[in-house]
């Protein structure tokens, strides 16, 4: 949930939900914290968003499972997919060459 606010509205907001339903949630699960009588026993609460590996890698994923189904078609051809425009041969023994050869290709990709 994006909030558009001040620093102090969005602190606000922020306090009144701490104190409805993410102090009440941790006094349940550790009774012995009592933040009504001593405000001093909860060092440090913050918040901030999650997601689900889903969520986060799930369109990723898709969009490789689906390139991967394609190219391992039979009907794959590299050669009508893969073209090289210029390939361009150094020598590594020169002083500062680092790179054996450059290739410069154009790759057809899935359009997704």
């Amino acid at each position: 949930r994006l909030m558009r606010c001040n620093k102090v509205s969005c602190d606000l907001v922020r306090h009144k939900r701490f104190k409805k339903t993410v102090i009440p949630a941790l006094q349940h699960a550790a009774p012995w914290i009592d933040y009504e009588q001593d405000a001093d026993v909860l060092q440090l609460l913050f918040d901030f968003p999650t997601m689900s590996e889903y969520s986060q890698l799930g369109p990723v994923r898709a969009v490789r499972d689906g390139t991967l189904q394609q190219i391992n078609d039979d009907s794959w051809d590299w050669e009508d997919h893969v073209h090289v425009n210029r390939i361009e041969d150094q020598n590594c023994n020169d002083e500062g060459v680092l790179m054996a050869r450059t290739v410069d290709a154009e790759l057809d990709v899935p359009w997704f």
